[in-house]
């Protein structure tokens, strides 16, 4: 086996995050300032359609996200700058939960009208 000597460095860190999970950065007035490719397909845009919308536009289009915000500082950690949005896709999870609750619901209105009809019948017994 031939062993590789590589060393793992903060800058081919942050390329694997870019190239797993779903990043956004907003400036200060909410329009967005960077994407990259993944968070643009889960919302249904192109990179270069997101940039300089306002975070509100996305607001309402049935995407589920789970996401982390973080506040991006200037160089002197004083002044946000901006905030910068990580998230994962969750709305597959999510419709999936909520059909189970439906379901669930729907049981339990029958199974209520079975208990009520079958009082009914013991009573008139």
């Amino acid at each position: 086996m031939q062993k590789i000597d590589a060393q793992v460095t903060d800058d081919l860190v942050v390329q694997a995050i870019e190239r797993n999970v779903a990043i956004i950065r907003f400036d200060m007035n909410g329009k967005v300032a960077y994407v990259n490719e993944i968070f643009a397909k889960i919302m249904g845009y192109t990179v270069n359609e997101m940039i300089g919308k306002n975070h509100k536009e996305f607001q309402g289009n049935g995407i589920r996200l789970e996401a982390t915000y973080m506040p991006v500082f200037a160089n002197d950690a004083k002044k946000v700058i901006g905030v910068s949005k990580i998230a994962t896709n969750i709305t597959e999870r999510q419709n999936a939960i909520i059909n189970v609750a439906d379901n669930l619901k729907q049981m339990s209105t029958q199974l209520h009208s079975r208990s009520e009809a079958g009082i009914k019948i013991v009573r008139v017994c």
